[in-house]
């Protein structure tokens, strides 16, 4: 099993769902590239690390991925 950690400056639409904030506009192409790489090969574990405002950090698992997002 190959392990990836994918780093982005934007939070994933499942993520802003899960947190109910405000999806952002701009990135969109971050989550399809990642989307499609784990489609291509689901023997990899994604790990996707994204910064936001808030004051806590939050491990949370969506879809096979787990996200670290960072305050």
């Amino acid at each position: 099993m190959m392990k990836i950690l994918w780093l982005s400056n934007v939070l994933f639409p499942e993520v802003c769902d899960e947190m109910n904030i405000e999806k952002p506009v701009l990135g969109g192409w971050m989550h399809s590239a990642a989307m499609a790489l784990w489609n291509v090969n689901s023997n990899i574990q994604l790990a996707v690390a994204s910064v936001y405002e808030g004051n806590e950090f939050r491990i949370i698992d969506k879809f096979n991925i787990t996200y670290y997002i960072i305050s």
